[in-house]
């Protein structure tokens, strides 16, 4: 759950309302703004709320067969950060182009063991307009967007 004082910094009032998310079947579960517009891009979940220029969040979860005998010390991901419930985290900033617009995309991957061969790595895709980072709303969603990925649970079965 959110702390009280984060949703008062981001909206000056205690938490708002918040809608649940168990990803497909509960591979992956976190709470979102009861306003944002749930899509279905085909295996990937969109969430965003419905107001020109807002950002849009992207969750796509994959799924891969291990080779190698994934032991207890065994990274998957190249750098990042290990998170306080011990999944592999990795942020980074792209940029891209779209209909002529310029795009800002911050992505988080976090790397699932699922044993004994299975590694799932769920992929939270943060999309604005380039320059729109400096927009206090866009930013403050930005933070609100780190913490509902920094809460998500993972099921690791």
């Amino acid at each position: 759950d959110y702390s009280m004082s984060f949703w008062s910094s981001l909206f000056g009032k205690a938490s708002p309302a918040t809608r649940h998310i168990a990803h497909r079947g509960g591979l992956v579960e976190f709470d979102v703004p009861a306003r944002w517009v749930e899509e279905d891009e085909g295996g990937t979940s969109a969430f965003y709320d419905d107001r020109a220029n807002s950002g849009t969040l992207r969750l796509t979860v994959l799924t891969f067969e291990r080779d190698d005998d994934p032991g207890a010390d065994s990274k998957v991901l190249d750098g990042g950060e290990v998170r306080p419930d011990g999944l592999e985290m990795q942020y980074s900033l792209n940029f891209a182009e779209e209909s002529g617009h310029e795009l800002e995309l911050h992505q988080w991957e976090i790397a699932v063991p699922v044993l004994p061969r299975l590694l799932r790595v769920a992929v939270f895709t943060y999309t604005i307009l380039r320059g729109q980072q400096d927009d206090p709303r866009i930013a403050a969603e930005l933070e609100m967007v780190k913490e509902l990925i920094s809460n998500a649970v993972f099921s690791r079965e």
